[in-house]
């Protein structure tokens, strides 16, 4: 993205951080699951900064996952997640569904965040 964007432009993203506090077991488990290896919320930062970004702002929305778990749970209905559920054992059988199971625990615990990270692409130097 930093290649292609504009002197002076942004370039933004928002995904899932881990807490700093993480066991590294939670974090295998998901990577095994989903193949997702979330960065730290100062992982992003980093990650932004090796890229050449400046004036980053990050923006920790992690207090929203909760609220949106409990919307998706409301709009679906108690009858939309066993039909979710039932066609995961279909189509992965028992070992798919423990891993849907868990992977919903994970994206519910405490220790996983949601953050919004902006860099700015500085201005190409003069020589």
């Amino acid at each position: 993205m930093v290649r292609v964007v504009k002197p002076n432009g942004c370039v933004g993203i928002h995904d899932v951080a881990w807490k700093e506090n993480t066991p590294e077991k939670l974090k295998l488990k998901l990577k095994e699951i989903e193949g997702e290896e979330p960065e730290t919320i100062e992982g992003w930062k980093r990650l932004f900064e090796k890229a050449g970004l400046v004036d980053i702002v990050i923006l920790d929305k992690s207090h929203l996952i909760p609220e949106w778990m409990g919307e998706m749970r409301k709009q679906v209905g108690l009858w939309g997640e066993l039909k979710i559920f039932l066609k995961i054992l279909k189509k992965e059988g028992l070992n798919g569904l423990k891993n849907a199971w868990e992977s919903m625990k994970i994206f519910e615990s405490p220790y996983t965040g949601y953050v919004i990270v902006v860099g700015r692409k500085p201005l190409d130097k003069i020589h």
